[in-house]
């Protein structure tokens, strides 16, 4: 992250996940960020990444089978950034196969990543 000192932000709204781990990173990589623009949601802030308007951080899975075009992504290693998950489901009915099968695979997804 300390590469992206020098260049503009474009951040989540306050209350999305994103932002924070964006000024956590930064700070932890010992700068404060250039906030340049906000954006409501993922894919408002890639279209502006993608015109140049500047940087932002996104999970992975948003480039998992999308094209990105104009975006392209950069994994990042230092400092550590991760996201707690938690699967939700309807309370009070009962756990089909179907579902089952979906947390296994995000299990096994979560572990990959």
């Amino acid at each position: 992250m300390k590469l992206a000192r020098d260049i503009p932000f474009i951040l989540y709204r306050s209350s999305y996940h994103l932002r924070s781990a964006t000024l956590f990173g930064c700070r932890a990589a010992g700068f404060e960020p250039r906030i340049a623009l906000e954006g409501g949601e993922m894919e408002t802030v890639l279209r502006m990444v993608a015109a140049d308007l500047g940087v932002s951080l996104a999970p992975r899975l948003a480039f998992e089978g999308a094209s990105r075009l104009g975006v392209a992504a950069v994994t990042i290693y230092e400092p550590e950034l991760s996201r707690t998950m938690a699967f939700c489901r309807r309370k009070g009915h009962p756990e089909t196969a179907a579902m089952q099968a979906f947390f296994q695979v995000a299990q096994e997804l979560a572990i990959k990543f």
